[in-house]
């Protein structure tokens, strides 16, 4: 396994990860499937403002992902 700063073009590969998960359980935050577009502009701003966002993959490909952002509110804090 290896771990490593994320890329925006991992983007898609997170989102086919993540995407099941906010669709069809309660384990996320979130309520609202993640696009393209969105985590790409989420990869390069933690960039930007120095935060991390990270993946873990191996040769089958992404294992999962990380980051973190400061408290806000949203349906999973209700």
């Amino acid at each position: 396994m290896k771990l490593r700063a994320a890329v925006v073009q991992d983007a898609q590969a997170i989102a086919d990860l993540w995407n099941p998960v906010i669709r069809d359980t309660l384990n996320t935050f979130t309520t609202e499937e993640k696009t393209i577009v969105g985590l790409e502009t989420a990869i390069s701003a933690a960039d930007l403002e120095n935060r991390g966002y990270f993946i873990a993959e191996d040769a089958t490909g992404l294992l999962g992902f990380c980051t973190y952002f400061q408290f806000r509110g949203g349906p999973g804090y209700r």
